[in-house]
């Protein structure tokens, strides 16, 4: 590693480490501060500061923005990835997570929804589609959504071009690649429309941006994808982020991550699981599910309002990708949303129900957004088992 030989002092250093934890959740503990010292000072040197302790004051002394933080990152992080990088995963993949999903939804709606969280220049969610393009053969029919985002626009900006070169090739099939790519006369390699078209690019800041939320389409996920990303976290933040990632899957989701991304011993509300070299997460909503016993302020006798029959199923699918994040809204509508789902679920749940939205309506109403948002999403679940969205 080459270091710049220009200083930070440790005072500035510390209050540095703390910016880019709570700004872009990237954690560097005093042992590390040599690695971050290294990263801020090529970052302040791209952003034209010549005395690499005047850039880091100024860097703490103003607001910093999206361009900020895209040249921070770019420096902290490791962008390192390729097409189909880790295949025992795209192999979990094709044999058992996506026929799961496929089996339960080739006679329910027909659509899946797959967030690529941190997806650099784009290798890995064009690979995801590629995924999906050869476990399903009738792909027209379906309505199929990636979510690609990551905090760099430049690498976005890459990947929404979709031109690769040899590099991002390295242990793909050559008959994948001829398949799935267009040679262009530079030498490089793009992206075949079909392909193309099933993936959206756009900038979230997983340490700062909402989610799960319907304005940045990042609710009621079938998969997460956030590979070699979460490493960089500390242990609250990767912690607040486990727990959005999973309001932000439906019943049945599952998370993927590489293997040193969640330390063995961290609380999770996902239960492993394991097919040949791949280690991935489903969200067991039979686990995360717990009987909640409201307060004297909240009894189970809760009477809901009814609800009128939807104009259409665009109409139905809004309410129910709104519950998951109920505390957003004031509280009537958090009822009329819960009532949406209550007249949904099998009896055996309606009291469990009533019990949940109870529960969120009171962590809504103390401002815990979060731990509202994980325990509607139990409403979302619940409702979910029985709803056909054909």
């Amino acid at each position: 590693m080459v270091v710049i030989n220009q200083t930070i002092p440790d005072e500035i250093l510390e209050q540095l480490s703390y910016l880019v934890s709570a700004r872009f959740g990237l954690y560097f503990p005093r042992e590390r501060w040599p690695d971050l010292e290294n990263g801020l000072a090529k970052a302040i040197k791209e952003l034209g500061y010549e005395n690499v302790e005047v850039g880091a004051q100024a860097l703490l002394n103003s607001n910093i923005g999206r361009t900020e933080i895209e040249i921070l990152a770019g420096h902290l992080t490791i962008g390192e990835t390729y097409f189909y990088r880790d295949q025992d995963v795209f192999k979990a993949m094709e044999e058992e997570i996506l026929p799961t999903l496929i089996a339960r939804r080739a006679n329910n709606g027909k659509y899946l929804r797959i967030w690529s969280a941190g997806c650099a220049t784009g290798e890995e969610p064009y690979s995801i589609a590629i995924a999906i393009s050869r476990v399903i053969p009738d792909l027209s029919q379906w309505n199929i959504r990636i979510l690609a985002t990551d905090i760099n626009d430049t690498a976005l900006r890459k990947a929404a071009e979709g031109i690769y070169g040899k590099w991002s090739f390295r242990g793909f099939p050559p008959e994948m690649q001829s398949r799935y790519f267009l040679p262009q006369p530079d030498g490089r390699f793009r992206v075949i429309p079909e392909i193309k078209r099933l993936v959206n690019f756009e900038y979230h800041n997983l340490a700062e941006d909402p989610y799960p939320a319907l304005l940045n389409q990042t609710n009621a996920q079938d998969i997460i994808f956030c590979r070699n990303a979460l490493m960089y976290f500390s242990r609250n933040k990767l912690g607040e982020v486990i727990n959005r990632f999973c309001a932000s899957l439906v019943g049945d989701g599952f998370l993927i991550v590489s293997p040193n991304d969640i330390p063995p011993d961290a609380d999770s509300p996902f239960t492993q699981e394991m097919r040949g070299g791949a280690i991935y997460f489903s969200k067991n909503i039979h686990k995360n599910r717990t009987q909640i016993l409201p307060s004297s302020n909240h009894p189970t006798d809760i009477s809901f309002p009814e609800v009128e029959p939807f104009a259409d199923r665009d109409e139905r699918d809004f309410w129910y990708d709104k519950l998951p994040y109920l505390a957003d809204t004031n509280a009537e509508e958090r009822k009329l949303l819960a009532a949406v789902a209550y007249q949904r679920v099998p009896e055996k749940n309606k009291s469990e129900v009533k019990g949940n939205w109870a529960e969120a309506d009171r962590l809504a109403a103390s401002g815990r957004t979060l731990e509202s948002m994980i325990e509607t999403t139990k409403i979302y679940d619940s409702s979910t088992e029985k709803i056909s969205r054909g």
